[in-house]
């Protein structure tokens, strides 16, 4: 399963949903991939493909080894150039999630989910250009089960 997980704007719960289709899923060995088109102090045009090695709390790849993904990847600064390291990193696994919502548009996938939040009006151009399979709230207690619904 390749999976892309984007949001309506930041701070939506998108990380959130990626560690609990990761614990709902425990069978699976997931490679999880935090994209940021921030470039985090790279030069500019560079971008880095880092793996997380540390379980833990500490920032989103380790959010997503303490949920149970196989592997986590943190790809940041100018994606476009990115785009073949990233595809050569994902071809080796056969079960993906990516935490980007511009991610769509350049990977193929089986499955897209947009995470929202109703108490915030901004909506990303991204976002709103988004074709999703299903839109979730990260907090829904049956997330999982309307995943699997849509599967």
């Amino acid at each position: 399963m390749r999976i892309i997980v984007g949001g309506q704007a930041r701070k939506v719960g998108k990380t959130t949903v990626v560690c609990r289709l990761l614990r709902g899923f425990p069978d699976i060995a997931w490679t999880a991939v935090k994209i940021s088109g921030h470039d985090h102090g790279l030069p500019p045009g560079a971008w880095a493909l880092d793996s997380e090695t540390r379980s833990g709390a500490a920032n989103d790849t380790q959010r997503y080894l303490a949920a149970g993904a196989t592997h986590a990847l943190w790809l940041r600064g100018h994606l476009e150039s990115a785009l073949p390291a990233l595809r050569e990193r994902l071809a080796r696994s056969p079960h993906w999630i990516v935490e980007s919502t511009q991610a769509a548009q350049w990977l193929d996938h089986d499955f897209s989910i947009l995470v929202v939040d109703d108490k915030i009006d901004e909506m990303k151009a991204s976002a709103r250009d988004f074709r999703a399979q299903i839109t979730l709230n990260a907090a829904d207690p049956h997330l999982i089960e309307r995943v699997v619904g849509y599967w």
